[in-house]
């Protein structure tokens, strides 16, 4: 188990690139070596706005910032799951003060994500992304399962209830190759994604990048949580790049309809693990 508050704080979409550098791990493995990645450009703690190098700013600077850019997402740092509180901005005819206003403290502007061919060709209006499920017990890190998540026609995030609900999932197997099917968010079958390319035959390239990066992060960022659900894109370069991590919510009744049973050859070791190491129940007083 791990401390409720320790997992608060790394819930924080803020502070995930003071712990992952999103840009790759140079010399340990074989990724870009390039500077980290910012696109996260402004950033509001508490009410008080910063840049992308942490320095505090004034609100119109904020705006001022915003501005340089044609189009921005905004999205609260946390509590954001399943797509709540995104929205996209085009600067040149969305008024940026009133947004602000609107969303008032905590949250994040970033600039729009560039994906791999091999995720945005499933559907190029929202950002694809791999949700993988790792599991890092007795000091060994290993995967479980991966899927992609598409959004539907039209929409600008990949959660399967946007746009009608029209979105799909589909499962990735170890070598990067697709099953051949998917499903929607009541769990029907597809075959083809929302823009109706067929999943058959069709593999994921620098998958084996998505997991040795995850496999690496989860062992050297997160020892104490035991299973964590990464959401990750592969950008133009084919480097992995993490949105987000699910310490509370790995939705693993959707990786099961593709990879299950979830613990697969490690079942036994899990249930002796939980055997042996109870979660522990923190009274506050």
């Amino acid at each position: 188990s791990y401390d409720e508050e320790k997992k608060q704080i790394y819930l924080n979409k803020q502070y995930l690139d003071e712990i992952i550098h999103f840009g790759g791990i140079p010399f340990v493995i074989p990724f870009s070596s390039d500077p980290k990645i910012i696109y996260d450009i402004i950033q509001n703690i508490d009410g008080h706005y910063m840049d992308n190098e942490d320095n505090i700013i004034s609100k119109e600077e904020a705006i001022k910032i915003a501005k340089t850019y044609k189009a921005l997402f905004i999205k609260m740092s946390a509590d954001s799951g399943s797509g709540r509180g995104i929205m996209k901005v085009e600067t040149h005819k969305d008024d940026i003060e009133e947004i602000f206003n609107t969303y008032i403290k905590d949250f994040i502007c970033q600039v729009p994500l560039e994906e791999h061919y091999t995720l945005s060709r499933f559907n190029d209006s929202c950002i694809n992304t791999i949700r993988v499920l790792s599991l890092n017990i007795n000091d060994n890190c290993t995967i479980l399962s991966s899927f992609i998540r598409m959004g539907g026609l039209g929409s600008i995030v990949d959660n399967l209830h946007a746009s009608n609900g029209s979105g799909v999932l589909v499962g990735i197997k170890p070598d990067g190759s697709l099953h051949p099917f998917g499903v929607d968010k009541d769990y029907n079958k597809t075959h083809k994604s929302p823009i109706g390319l067929l999943f058959e035959g069709l593999q994921i390239e620098h998958f084996h990048k998505v997991v040795e990066f995850t496999k690496y992060w989860h062992s050297k960022s997160f020892p104490f949580a035991n299973l964590i659900g990464w959401d990750i894109i592969i950008d133009k370069k084919g480097n992995p790049i993490v949105i987000e991590i699910n310490l509370d919510s790995a939705d693993i009744a959707a990786h099961q309809i593709f990879n299950g049973p979830i613990f697969g050859s490690r079942t036994s070791e899990v249930v002796e693990y939980m055997k042996n190491n109870p979660r522990k129940k923190i009274l506050q007083l």
